[in-house]
């Protein structure tokens, strides 16, 4: 069995903690808290709020109740309070999503802290509880495995242009996008790189797993960079990559003419 360095902390001391591991957050918070509160929540929203404003990614994965799908039972008071919670949160830019007959109580922050035991994070108020503290990647990744934490609707309706495209598809996707941006037909670009222009036609379709030399020499000459990002990172660079090239419209002048690709 791996050893892994854990804490344990009770209902007293697991707030101040893990509102500071939200704090050194970078990228991604994961919570499994079957149960949910207005009053938690509140209690929470800043430190949320402030994770999403400097663009970390929150998931929350909460357990659908009885009746919710059930006009006659939809109205009643458990409901009505668990929807108004479930409103402020995705009012934060939280991630909300429903799943039936969950029980375990989790938090994952980044890759390397782990939280897990009795303590509803989204809903406790005065009772007692025990939580405790893993750090370590190879903990995160069970953790999230086992308990299909990667499994977010929200994040996969984002990712409309990444869901059904390889890592090489997807690659050439931002290869073709800053091209054009750029204003350059792929005999322009192929003709900087000296590759032929059916090279440059083949790694933007994914079709083609170019040498890791080609690539350097088609991001000089794009102003891009090869880098590896931890998985993690990863939606949240994804989202500040389409933003950029959303505010960076393509200038008609500089196009170069030639044959359409």
């Amino acid at each position: 069995m791996d050893n892994y360095l854990h804490e344990v902390f009770n209902q007293d001391s697991f707030d101040p903690k893990f509102e500071l591991d939200l704090r050194y957050a970078r990228a991604l918070i994961l919570i499994q808290s079957p149960f949910i509160s207005s009053r938690r929540v509140h209690i929470l929203s800043s430190i949320l709020s402030e994770c999403v404003e400097r663009g970390v990614r929150i998931c929350t994965f909460i357990q659908e109740p009885r009746g919710w799908r059930n006009r006659e039972q939809e109205c009643s008071s458990q409901i009505q309070q668990m929807k108004q919670a479930i409103q402020e949160l995705e009012s934060l830019g939280v991630h909300v999503n429903l799943r039936k007959r969950i029980h375990e109580k989790l938090a994952v922050v980044d890759d390397r802290i782990c939280w897990d035991g009795s303590l509803n994070i989204l809903s406790h108020y005065d009772t007692s509880e025990r939580m405790t503290r893993w750090v370590g990647q190879a903990k995160v990744q069970q953790v999230i495995a086992q308990h299909k934490l990667g499994s977010c609707s929200a994040c996969s309706e984002l990712k409309t242009h990444r869901r059904n495209l390889t890592d090489s598809e997807l690659m050439g996707h931002y290869v073709a996008k800053r091209r054009k941006l750029l204003g350059l037909s792929q005999r322009a670009l192929g003709s900087q790189v000296q590759v032929h222009q059916k090279s440059i036609s083949d790694i933007e379709i994914g079709r083609r797993d170019p040498k890791i030399s080609t690539l350097n020499r088609i991001g000089d000459c794009l102003g891009m960079k090869l880098v590896l990002i931890p998985w993690h990172c990863l939606p949240a660079v994804e989202q500040l990559v389409d933003s950029k090239f959303a505010d960076q419209p393509t200038n008609p002048s500089s196009v170069v003419r030639g044959k359409a690709d």
